[in-house]
């Protein structure tokens, strides 16, 4: 479990461009630049249409679960719902799933994941 990662989706509104769309595209890469300038570290999967053509990134983040609750994230996940109406977050933790709408939602995601993190380390620390 000290290795757990969150998986942070960013799921676009019904009335939002297309996902391939500049910008799109655009906000994704500064959510990521701004979580590697913070010191976050993350990994953004991508698509690829062909050989030829040019890919993009899907809107996904995935940090390790100590770093899930850290302002930058927060920062990302609320520049991101504030964005546009009816835009959500898609929260995954091994099989844990949630999805949120505000931030309090995916705060409250977060904080029970990260609570199940701690109480799995110290129960592994007392039978050291």
């Amino acid at each position: 479990m000290a290795f757990a990662r969150a998986r942070v989706s960013l799921i676009p509104a019904p009335d939002d461009p297309r996902i391939v769309a500049g910008a799109l595209q655009s906000a994704f890469g500064r959510y990521r630049q701004f979580l590697r300038m913070s010191g976050v570290e993350v990994s953004t999967p991508m698509y690829y249409h062909g050989a030829n053509e040019a890919g993009g990134y899907l809107g996904e983040f995935i940090i390790p679960l100590a770093q899930a609750t850290r302002p930058p994230l927060t920062t990302v996940v609320t520049a991101w719902l504030g964005g546009r109406s009816g835009r959500t977050v898609r929260l995954s933790i091994g099989e844990r799933q949630a999805e949120a709408g505000s931030m309090a939602e995916a705060e409250s995601f977060l904080r029970g994941a990260q609570q199940l993190l701690e109480a799995a380390a110290t129960f592994n620390e007392s039978r050291s």
